[in-house]
């Protein structure tokens, strides 16, 4: 998970190592508590600080605001849950999401697509047509 650090936001060369310890110990309890849900609340004393401060902070030096940080990470960490179970719901509230309809749209920021279109172009085994007339060779 360490390199969604650098994936997230327009600060992609902060690294984890790059992070104040407050701001690290933040990302530290996102990794651990991912499949919750997490409020401000949490992550502004996991990095003793203020909620405002803190969300000013972690938006310095990640790049992102903490909630799509951590929506991020769990968009990324769906992708393969959702091929292996072919389940939008049951992924969304794997990741504590608090219904399968606010995921989708979640998902669907990060990755431009649905959940369910992502297992249909991803999905091993599920053949693709480019016009409901083609067959397969």
């Amino acid at each position: 998970m360490h390199s969604v650090v650098h994936d997230v936001g327009d600060n992609a060369t902060h690294g984890r190592e790059r992070l104040s310890q407050d701001i690290a110990n933040a990302t530290a309890f996102i990794e651990r508590s991912i499949r919750e849900p997490i409020s401000m609340r949490e992550l502004a004393q996991a990095a003793h600080l203020s909620v405002s401060r803190f969300k000013q902070k972690f938006k310095e030096q990640i790049g992102a605001t903490p909630r799509e940080y951590v929506n991020r990470m769990k968009v990324e960490i769906s992708k393969p849950r959702l091929l292996a179970t072919g389940s939008v719901t049951e992924v969304a509230f794997e990741l504590g999401f608090t219904s399968s309809n606010y995921f989708s749209v979640i998902f669907k920021r990060f990755t431009g697509i649905s959940p369910s279109e992502y297992i249909r172009r991803n999905k091993p085994g599920i053949r693709r047509y480019r016009s409901a007339g083609q067959t397969p060779d």
